[in-house]
This record gives C-alpha cells, sequence and structure tokens, in this order.
C-alpha cells in the first residue's frame, strides 16, 4: 500500500440497514420512556384538577364574602338613613323600602333588650317575639358587625342567617338592625364560582354546619358535615386540603378555603375517579401509542433510507453555495437532524450579513463621532461663554460648566447605546439639549411625554436630536440668550409627526454647503423611522419636521 492511501473500511454499512439496528436498539428505551411520559402527564392532569379545584373553592369563598358585604352595605345604608333620634319607630318603614329582595329577604330592628320592634315580614302592629339569638347580637352593641352561623329564624322559622349592624344616635347604639339571608341565596353562587356538576361544594359555618350545599341542599343545609369538613372549618389551616368521604358516599379528594370576613368555609370536592382517570387513559394510550409508533417505524426505515440519501446530497450543494458566497437554494427534507444543519447554514449566512451590516452602522457612528469631535470645542467654548452670564461667582461658574460637561458627555453615550425598551420623546430631548441651555430655553409639548419611541429609532433620533442642539448653539437659537426651542409631537393619520423649532436667535439663512450633519437629520433618521425628515431654513429660525410610522413608537396613557 502506498503512503497516504487511505485503507478502506473493514465492513459497510447501508443507510437502511443502519436505521433498521437504530430501531432495534431504541424500542426498549423507547417504551420506558413513554411509560415515564404517560406517567408525567397523568401527574400533569392531576396537577391541573387541582389547581382548578383550589381556584373554584377561592372563586366560591370570594363571591360568598360579596354577598355578605353586599348584605352589610345594604344594612349600613339603612341604618345611617333612618332617623330614630325620638324613637319613633313608625317612621322606619319608610327607610327600609327597596332594601328587602332577593338578598335580604327580611330586616329586622331590635332594641338592646333583644325585643324586636319593628320587622318587614309583619304588618304594621302585629305583635313582634323576641330574638333567640341575642347573646350573639351582644357584639353590636359595641359598634361590631355580627355574621351569625346557620340558625332558625325568630320569625321566619326556618334555617337563615343573620346580619347585624348598630344603629347609633350621637353616637350611642340604640338599636340592633339584622338582616335576615335565606340559604338559597348562596345556592346561585355554586356555578357562578364554577363547580363542575360533577363535583360536591359546600358552605359550612364556624361549627361546621352546612349553610349550603350544590347536591341536595334541601337536605343537609344546617345539619352538621362530614367529620372531616367540621375539622377543616375549626382548624387552623385557613387554606388546604382532604380527602373523605360525601354524603352520597362517593370517595372524595377535597379543597377549602376559610374567610376572614364571615369564618366560614367553602369546600369544593372532586371524586376520586375523576382524578384517577387521566392516569388510566395516559396509560391506555401510552401503549397503544408505543406499539404503534414502532410498527411505523419498522415501515417508515426503508422510505427514511432512501430519503437521507437525497438530502445528504442536497446538504453538499449548499455547503459549497454557503462558502462561495451565493444565495443558499431551497431545501426542504423530513429528518430534523439533517433540516438543523441546513438552518446552521442559513444562521452562518445571516451572521455574515449581520457582520456587514454591523460593520457599516460602526462606520456610520465613526463618522459621527468624528463629525462630533470637530464641533466640541466650539460647543464648550458656546457653553462657557452661555454659563458666565448667568452666574454671579466663580465657585457657581465652575459647578455649573461641570454640569453641562458631564450632560455633554451623556448625551455622548447616547451615540453607542440601543435601548431596546424604548425612550419617552421628551426625555431623549431632555438628555441632548440640558447640556446646552437653560431649561427656560427649551419647551417641550406635553404631548411628547406620551410617546414612547421604540429601542431600534432611539439612536438615530438621538442623534439628529445632538446635531440639531450642536448647530442651534453655533449659528442657532442657542446662540443668543434669549433664543428658545420648540419641540412638539403631532398626531396624524398613518403616524406621527416630531417638530423642532427655533426662535429668537440670528436670522437664518440657508447654507451653501452641506455636510455629514445633514446626512443625519435627514436620510438617516428617515430611514430609521420609516418616515420623511425635512429641515426649512425659515429667517425667523430653523425648523425640523420628521415624520414617523407607527412602527417606531408606540403611545402611553
Amino acid at each position: 500500500m502506498s503512503t497516504g492511501q487511505r485503507a478502506p473500511p473493514a465492513s459497510r454499512f447501508t443507510i437502511n440497514r443502519l436505521l433498521l439496528q437504530l430501531i432495534a436498539a431504541v424500542l426498549l428505551p423507547i417504551m420506558l420512556a413513554s411509560l415515564y411520559l404517560v406517567w408525567r402527564e397523568a401527574d400533569a392532569e392531576r396537577r391541573v384538577i387541582e389547581a382548578r379545584r383550589l381556584d373554584v373553592v377561592n372563586n366560591l369563598s370570594i363571591l360568598v364574602d360579596g354577598e355578605i358585604k353586599a348584605a352589610i352595605s345594604v344594612l349600613q345604608s339603612v341604618a345611617n338613613s333612618a332617623d330614630l333620634s325620638d324613637h319613633d319607630v313608625s317612621k322606619f318603614r319608610s327607610s327600609t323600602r327597596g332594601a328587602t329582595g332577593d338578598r335580604l329577604a327580611i330586616i329586622a330592628l331590635i332594641d338592646p333588650s333583644g325585643q324586636q320592634v319593628f320587622s318587614t315580614a309583619r304588618e304594621p302592629g302585629e305583635a313582634l317575639p323576641k330574638t333567640d339569638n341575642m347573646e350573639a347580637l351582644l357584639p353590636v352593641l359595641s359598634g361590631s358587625t355580627v355574621i351569625s352561623e346557620v340558625l332558625i329564624g325568630t320569625v321566619a322559622r326556618r334555617p337563615v342567617i343573620s346580619v347585624a349592624v348598630p344603629v347609633k344616635n350621637n353616637g350611642n347604639v340604640d338599636y340592633i338592625l339584622s338582616g335576615v339571608i335565606f340559604p338559597e341565596r348562596f345556592g346561585e353562587l355554586f356555578a357562578q364560582a364554577g363547580v363542575n356538576p360533577q363535583w360536591a361544594s359546600a358552605i359550612v359555618d364556624r361549627s361546621g354546619n352546612f349553610v349550603s350545599r350544590n347536591l341536595a341542599p334541601e337536605k343537609y343545609i344546617g345539619k352538621a358535615a362530614r367529620p372531616e369538613l367540621v375539622q377543616a372549618a375549626r382548624g387552623i389551616p385557613e387554606v388546604g386540603s382532604f380527602e373523605n368521604t360525601t354524603m352520597e358516599g362517593v370517595r372524595t379528594a377535597n379543597s377549602f378555603r376559610r374567610s376572614t370576613l364571615t369564618g366560614w368555609t367553602t369546600v369544593v370536592s372532586v371524586p376520586e375517579t375523576v382524578v384517577r382517570e387521566p392516569y388510566e387513559r395516559a396509560i391506555a394510550g401510552g401503549f397503544a401509542g408505543v406499539a404503534a409508533t414502532s410498527i411505523a417505524a419498522v415501515l417508515l426505515a426503508n422510505y427514511l433510507a432512501r430519503r437521507i440519501s437525497r438530502s445528504v446530497q442536497l446538504l453538499g450543494v449548499a455547503a459549497a453555495d454557503l462558502i462561495s458566497g451565493k444565495q443558499l437554494p431551497h431545501y426542504a427534507s423530513d429528518i430534523a437532524e439533517l433540516s438543523e444543519v441546513f438552518d446552521a447554514y442559513e444562521h452562518a449566512a445571516s451572521v455574515a450579513a449581520a457582520k456587514r451590516e454591523s460593520d457599516n452602522k460602526i462606520e456610520l457612528l465613526l463618522k459621527e463621532l468624528a463629525h462630533r469631535s470637530k464641533n466640541l470645542l466650539a460647543i464648550v467654548s458656546s457653553m462657557s461663554a452661555q454659563t458666565s452670564r448667568t452666574v454671579t461667582t466663580v465657585a457657581d461658574y465652575r459647578e455649573r460648566l461641570a454640569a453641562r460637561i458631564q450632560g455633554l458627555s451623556a448625551t455622548h453615550d447616547f451615540l453607542f447605546t440601543d435601548d431596546q425598551s424604548g425612550v419617552l420623546v421628551s426625555d431623549l430631548a431632555r438628555s441632548h439639549l440640558t447640556p446646552f441651555t437653560n431649561p427656560s430655553n427649551v419647551k417641550i409639548d406635553g404631548s411628547c411625554n406620551r410617546v414612547l419611541l421604540r429601542g431600534g429609532v432611539v439612536q438615530s433620533i438621538g442623534m439628529a436630536f445632538n446635531e440639531l442642539a450642536t448647530n442651534a448653539v453655533k449659528y442657532g437659537a442657542l446662540s443668543s440668550p434669549a433664543g428658545t426651542i420648540t419641540i412638539v409631537c403631532k398626531m396624524a393619520d398613518g403616524g406621527m409627526e416630531l417638530v423642532w423649532s427655533e426662535r429668537g436667535g440670528p436670522r437664518v439663512t440657508e447654507p451653501t454647503r452641506k455636510g455629514f450633519g445633514t446626512v443625519v437629520t435627514g436620510q438617516l433618521v428617515a430611514q430609521a423611522v420609516d418616515g420623511n425628515a425635512q429641515t426649512t431654513y425659515d429667517p425667523a429660525g430653523l425648523i425640523w419636521r420628521l415624520s414617523l410610522a407607527d412602527s417606531a413608537y408606540s403611545l402611553i396613557s
């Protein structure tokens, strides 16, 4: 064998044979991995059910609190509007007009002894009983609001909820205003909270008795709940979960939340069969999928082998085009790895194009930097002259001049930044004008406080502002103490117009020679905002207009 000659391989494998061996080698790992994924999927579905269960119980708790708060609000409104300064209860009836309805079934007025002196459930003149639960209402006499547990109403003689507020006169509690809510009112909240009809849900009071229930409420309202739910209603955690068997004998997983307003506990129960269903469905589907995938993989092996060979040949053509700098050909392949290789070719081509664009941008920035450097001494000299006219001491002069030079440095920093989060037109203008003049010489219309420039155009408009400010200091409005600059943002159909106006400076004439600064305030910034830039050399002061496309900015409220 001659030196440098490559030895032939000991054995050769066709793509078809390699694919068949690969399929045989991965069938078992695929099956194990699939079973694991099946378990993960089922577990994820279980977590979704648990999260949904907790969301529903939170929604239900919020809705229940909302009903109670609304009832309290109605009672407080009646209590505040009632005139009982002379203890004439006969006038009280007019205050309750419209207060009863779906939310409050009965309103009663109770004196400190517990005697009802007025009730919307009785006609005037009818005898009224003493309140059965006066002991629970005693905190109202101290100014508190009381929300009862489920109790048998004194007048209604059926399970009710009582909400009581104080009726005050000159700071003293003369009466208790009690509103009765029928538990059926809360039954409407289960559907609003999103309780699934297959689930059980309930509201229990502080003693563990049912306030309401979505299943057979007429049978269980006022009755004690299951021990596990009673324990949750009386326990320390305000939010949690537990397992139990419902009144219907269904084994369930439960989420509960106790309200800090009422002390009641809302609970949502999901049958264990619903929790297990994702596991059973996922396992059956997983095994069927593994079998189908294995059969399909074997059948497709020969077909893919032919496609691979053709795709590899096309990749060779694309590689040659990439090296020569030609546009890459259209490429389509069913093989992900080969498509990724072609994507890498495209990425390499885009990187090369981006580098060329970046080089062009750097070249432009260097030109701008050189242009600014030529004007720097003239700007500093002008700053020094302007500062000396507004100070009275050397120390003040040094401080103000140093601040302006520092601001000038900040404007140079904008040349090499590209804030992708956006910058307000007003902020960008101030950052570029502050080093050149006093704030009183600059007027920025309030409309510019709402225009947020997108990151891609901030640098270009900042360069234009800097160029305009530099020219204003050297030749325009800022070369005179009385000169002013006004910046306005005008909304128009299809975009916005940014207007820079100078007044109070020397008479303006159009320059005979246009340098790099004209490119910055014209072609460069217009391309960046996908709009137009126009400079008008009005004798009274230069006017620069820039129209921006909608894509260059956004409006904030």
